[in-house]
């Protein structure tokens, strides 16, 4: 939700009329933001991102399990190793 740059407080949009003669339920125009609190047109407020001084990306630690090299069990594996 915008908030005002006055105030912190909520602001309603308002269609300003650019064209003699516009409808008054026109999707097209100039927009402006009031302040609910002091009733003043007013800039709106955008709060700053936070910048981190360390990249996550190199904080990731790696997958610490073990690939399965085969779909088979170690008995198996031994019964093979003995057998050939």
């Amino acid at each position: 939700m915008p908030k005002s740059k006055c105030c912190k407080a909520k602001v309603k949009i308002v269609m300003a009329k650019d064209f003699f003669g516009d409808v008054p339920k026109q999707l097209i125009g100039t927009c402006y933001y009031i302040c609910c609190k002091c009733n003043n047109p007013c800039d709106i407020f955008f709060p700053v991102r936070k910048k981190f001084k360390i990249n996550p990306k190199t904080r990731v630690q790696p997958n610490k399990k073990r690939k399965k090299l085969t779909k088979q069990n170690t008995k198996k594996l031994i019964e093979l190793i003995r057998n050939s």
